[in-house]
């Protein structure tokens, strides 16, 4: 256990020992606050971004989906086209190339 000192020099001694400590605490718990809430605010953005990055890559995948389906329907309807007449020789070549000309023509007017 401590004892305060008996002196006035000892006594103002102790009394700016005991303040510096105090100050010293003080600002340690002020610094490490200040730490605590930057990490919370990274852990928050880090949570933000993976779910940000989540909903990217579904709607990647969705509009990936959605262009296969595009395809398929483009490719069944100029093959409806293509075979409906009888004055256009077809190949599956053709059919691809109309395809993706078709798919192109969409995309530029989907940037208009």
């Amino acid at each position: 256990m401590s004892t305060l000192p008996t002196t006035s020099v000892g006594y103002v001694t102790f009394l700016y020992l005991h303040l510096y400590v105090m100050l010293f605490v003080r600002e340690r718990m002020v610094r490490l606050q200040h730490e605590n809430q930057l990490l919370k605010m990274q852990s928050t953005s880090d949570e933000n971004s993976q779910l940000l990055q989540s909903m990217l890559d579904d709607a990647n995948a969705h509009k990936h989906e959605l262009e296969c389906q595009v395809r398929s329907v483009l490719y069944s309807c100029l093959l409806r086209l293509f075979r409906a007449s009888p004055v256009i020789s077809v190949s599956k070549t053709t059919i691809h190339s109309a395809i993706v000309l078709s798919h192109f023509y969409v995309q530029q007017q989907l940037l208009l």
